[in-house]
């Protein structure tokens, strides 16, 4: 299976992301250390995203093919990049699920200032990227992040996936 999550800069998705990979003994695929692989940081051009976005999907393809689950954690800001995930997943034959993370905007912001990784994303970013984020026109689950609230988090991600896998 695949699962995509997707959410604004500071929104808490790689978190999140990285701790459902760990929980679900999957694959973890990140478009930050995607695009640290490729030297591509803080460089944001539709090409370069678009680069890694075609990055990730090898990579998914590869886990795959070799038996994993995996779990895509990036923006997804666009139909566009959601649906050739998608096709991916059809391509393959493996179930695809989106996940959405979202948080306050004062939340996000106080992320993004306190960052100390190697990626270049900050409230500027935040704020282009909101304005160009595409809502979902497809079933997915929305998931509020918080400060302390992993747990819950987590917990209704896999609910959510053994509903719909079952």
């Amino acid at each position: 299976m695949i699962i995509i999550v997707s959410g604004l800069p500071g929104s808490g998705k790689s978190f999140f992301a990285s701790r459902l990979a760990n929980m679900l003994d999957a694959a973890y695929v990140s478009s930050d250390l995607t695009s640290k692989d490729k030297d591509a940081l803080d460089k944001y051009s539709d090409f370069d995203k678009m680069a890694i976005y075609l990055t990730m999907a090898d990579l998914t393809r590869e886990k795959i093919r070799l038996g994993k689950n995996v779990v895509v954690d990036a923006i997804f800001h666009h139909h566009s990049l959601r649906d050739f995930f998608k096709e991916l997943a059809q391509e393959l034959h493996v179930p695809i699920y989106f996940i959405l993370i979202e948080t306050t905007e004062d939340i996000a912001k106080k992320r993004l200032s306190e960052r100390k990784d190697d990626i270049e994303t900050d409230y500027g970013l935040y704020i282009s990227m909101k304005a160009k984020f595409e809502k979902y026109n497809f079933p997915h689950l929305t998931i509020q992040s918080a400060n302390s609230n992993i747990e819950d988090m987590l917990s209704l991600a896999t609910s959510y996936i053994s509903a719909i896998h079952e």
